[in-house]
């Protein structure tokens, strides 16, 4: 009904709806008027929303009245909702109208003589709105009503006034408590029916929760006490399960030995009944950390016994609750051998319990291992990696509870420590198979790789870069960094995928010198992947700042605050994006799958001069971007914010111009600068890093082909000959005379690449096109002119065999062969 009365306004609603609801209040179907008021909350809520001062009246005058009539409903449950239906409409009233159209409805309910069950809704309605009511309406009418029905003939009625008035307490006022509601309460406690005093034990700790400590040391402490000798077991039991959380509102200095021993009494005294006993024990369990705040480690050697009793229980609910309370244990007792003794043998045997005992354990552990010696501290570490191979691999949230506190644990061990107790848990988690455990890692490698440079800094400023341990140091980082690094070359694309998932955090936490020197390299070779998905990670991760930065495109002196007069800041990503490299790495990616396409439409802005489309890669075995890996060059770009979406860079006008702007710099111009300004030995490592599959060919177990060093060397020499960009796979550069290719060579890096050379012609990057041009219009034109020749060239032969065989003269032959010369002529200036 809301739903509906929210889709066609709140006009359609007073017309439509709104008459309705009255006649559906009196159906014979209690379960129709039980929904039918859990609607009415919402509905009303709309009313007020969407209708102003008339809807408003709607819901005085409408739906006030319905919600009313249901409170006085045969069934429990229809009463029920409408008690909570009314609750939540009282808190769209105004303040000067809750007495006159609220209190009213309940005050006619509380005087319902015949009927206890209205009597019993009232008094449940006044302590639920009495934070509603007020103060001054508690005072004048509430606590003199809720006295009365602590005095109802009716036991039903009394027991439902004690189970409420903790609400009636909060804001009734000091002086209307004592002179009132406390005496009210008081005979409760003392009443005839062992229920009504049972009610009174259950609702103790809540009322002592919102009463002065006056209040608690002078009238409940003495209720708690005579209830503890109550003759019905029941009351009894009662009052022992709120112990522990009325102790917790007491002073210390209130706690005496008989109100702890009484606490103390639900694991010493058994009651003899097995579901009774194990009940007090959870109970105990649950409220022990509270109690142990009061009376504080000087009480320990008192409640001791008591903790270890619950941690002995063979009930694996009692040893769940006290797992995932141990690091607040540990903490009240304080750092410091107590811990050691008291809590390692308890945290040793739930380590090696139940899941779900573990799991609570697990859970708090780096908060748990903090409040240990250090020595202790670290003979437990080693452990964890012995804790991610003994439980349930199905079991994956317990890892990811271990893997959100990363960040933690790190901090845990000693410095020198660091790398042996923690390297191989966080590669472990890092590489699970649940990709949600994967992710939560992320922070701690960031974590362990920032605490590692920190100790390899510090020692190095100390002792000198050279001394020992600042080499160990280094080496430690640089295992991180390697083992990180081998996901972005790793034989499954899984890996491939998570190390651009990874990037984005290291991104975010490591100081900006030390990714580019270790990182930059991953994402030039991941831009020429030959899995979609890989390419469409990366990308995400070029895009990945977030809404609480900057957008890239923004110069952060243009930021604008927000409402409270924060800007945002800058992301690490303002600096990235701005590489040479990696905007040849966008450029590459322009002109990709679909996902790119919609991820990369947040980096329009920034690169104006870039044209984004979307391709299908459905099939193919090499990127649109081609395969040859971007040449690092961390060169800054200059960004035209003004300058207008480029068509595409080889536009014949563009020709024409012949230079443009200093900030408009062309990718084959930058492309080929950037290819003469690198070394041959750093052009050679970005070649090697490939790892393309070779259809045909004997693949070594890394599936991947691997260039002899001297082919590389040939590869670039050709490369540094050339004055402008063109792919060293490209068919027509590799069959000039200058580049000293031997033909089994040109056979290898076709196969190399994996494609056909005529399917490499259509890959290659021209020096004419920028990465992104629309060339679709110029292939069609291409493979139809191919397909003309074709023809021409099959009749040509057609006819010279039919000469041969009818013997005609050799002048037809020469002709024949002059014109499959021509052809061939008019095929190569078709092709390039």
């Amino acid at each position: 009904m809301a739903d509906v009365a929210i889709s066609i306004g709140f006009r359609e609603t007073v017309d439509s709806i709104i008459p309705l609801i009255e006649a559906l209040s009196k159906d014979t179907e209690p379960v129709v008027k039980q929904h039918l008021v859990e609607q009415l909350r919402h509905l009303a809520k709309f009313c007020k929303e969407a209708g102003g001062k008339e809807g408003y009246d709607v819901l005085l005058e409408k739906i006030l009245p319905v919600t009313a009539a249901l409170l006085e409903d045969d069934k429990l449950e229809v009463r029920q909702s409408a008690s909570l239906t009314l609750v939540e409409v009282a808190q769209l009233i105004t303040l000067d109208d809750i007495g006159q159209y609220v209190l009213t409805i309940i005050l006619r309910l509380a005087h319902e003589d015949d009927k206890e069950e209205m009597r019993m809704t009232a008094s449940q309605l006044l302590n639920l709105l009495a934070e509603s009511l007020g103060q001054d309406l508690c005072k004048q009418f509430v606590i003199p009503e809720v006295v009365s029905l602590a005095e109802d003939p009716v036991f039903r009625v009394r027991k439902s006034t004690a189970l409420n008035l903790h609400n009636i307490c909060k804001v009734g006022g000091e002086h209307e408590l004592l002179e009132r509601l406390m005496p009210a309460f008081v005979r409760l406690s003392k009443d005839d029916m062992y229920r009504v005093r049972r009610a009174c034990a259950e609702s103790l700790a809540d009322i002592a929760r919102n009463v002065s400590e006056d209040i608690r040391l002078g009238v409940l402490v003495e209720i708690f006490t005579r209830l503890t000798d109550d003759p019905s077991k029941l009351v009894k039991q009662s009052i022992l399960q709120q112990s522990g959380v009325f102790i917790a509102t007491l002073p210390a200095r209130a706690v005496t030995d008989t109100i702890l021993g009484q606490y103390c009494s639900m694991i010493t005294s058994p009651t003899g009944d097995v579901s009774v006993d194990n009940e007090l024990k959870q109970i105990c369990a649950f409220s022990f950390p509270a109690v142990l705040s009061v009376v504080g480690a000087k009480k320990w050697p008192d409640i001791r016994n008591v903790y270890h009793s619950l941690a002995q229980s063979r009930n694996a609910n009692i040893k769940k609750t006290l797992a995932y309370s141990l690091h607040e244990v540990a903490r009240l007792l304080g750092e410091g051998s107590l811990v050691e003794e008291e809590l390692v043998p308890v945290f040793e045997e739930m380590i090696q319990d139940a899941e779900v005992v573990q799991m609570g354990v697990i859970k708090h552990l780096a908060k748990f291992l903090a409040m240990l010696p250090e020595l202790c501290r670290v003979s437990y570490l080693p452990l964890l990696h012995d804790i991610l191979h003994s439980t349930n691999p199905f079991n994956w949230r317990l890892r990811q509870h271990l893997a959100y506190q990363l960040p933690q644990l790190v901090l845990l061990p000693p410095k020198q420590d660091l790398y042996r107790t923690l390297f191989s848990t966080v590669m472990i988690l890092l590489q699970d198979p649940v990709a949600s455990v994967r992710r939560v890692t992320f922070p701690g490698v960031t974590a362990l790789i920032n605490n590692l440079m920190a100790l390899a800094d510090a020692e190095a400023t100390e002792n000198g870069a050279d001394s020992a341990l600042a080499v160990t140091y280094r080496s430690h980082v640089d295992d991180v960094i390697n083992s990180i690094n081998s996901f972005a070359t790793g034989e499954k694309y899984q890996l491939r995928q998570l190390w651009c998932e990874l990037c984005a955090q290291l991104l975010r936490d490591l100081p900006r010198a030390f990714f580019e020197k270790n990182f930059i390299d991953g994402i030039l070779t991941l831009t020429c992947d030959t899995v979609t998905n890989v390419r469409i990670a990366l990308s995400e991760f070029l895009t990945a700042w977030g809404s609480d930065f900057l957008p890239p495109h923004i110069d952060p002196a243009d930021a604008v605050a927000d409402e409270n007069g924060v800007k945002k800041e800058a992301s690490p990503w303002h600096w990235l994006l701005r590489r040479a490299d990696i905007k040849l790495c966008v450029e590459r990616l322009a002109r990709d799958d679909n996902d790119i396409y919609l991820n990369f439409l947040k980096l329009a802005p920034l690169y104006p001069d870039i044209k984004f489309s979307s391709f299908s890669c459905r099939g193919r075995k090499t990127p649109p971007g081609g395969l040859t890996p971007v040449a690092t060059d961390g060169s800054a770009m200059v960004i035209n914010y003004t300058a207008p979406v480029a068509a595409a860079v080889g536009d014949a006008t563009a020709s024409d111009a012949g230079a443009s702007d200093a900030s408009e710099v062309s990718f084959e111009d930058l492309h080929s600068d950037k290819l003469r300004s690198n070394s041959r030995d750093e052009h050679n490592r970005s070649l090697s890093s490939i790892d393309i599959g070779v259809p045909g060919a004997n693949r070594s177990r890394s599936n991947s082909f691997n260039i002899s060093p001297i082919e590389i060397d040939v590869i670039s020499a050709t490369r540094a000959h050339s004055t402008s960009f063109v792919p060293p796979l490209d068919k027509d550069f590799i069959h000039l005379p200058a580049n000293s290719i031997v033909a089994d060579e040109v056979d290898m890096i076709l196969g190399f690449a994996g494609v056909s050379p005529d399917e490499e012609d259509a890959f290659a990057v021209h020096s004419t096109q920028a990465a992104g041009y629309d060339d679709d219009e110029d292939e069609e034109e291409a493979v139809a002119e191919e397909l003309k020749l074709q023809v021409e060239r099959e009749a040509a032969a057609a006819a010279a065999l039919q000469a041969e065989e009818s013997g005609a003269p050799d002048s037809e032959s020469s002709n024949a062969e002059s014109t499959n010369k021509e052809d061939e002529t008019r095929v190569a200036e078709a092709e390039s």
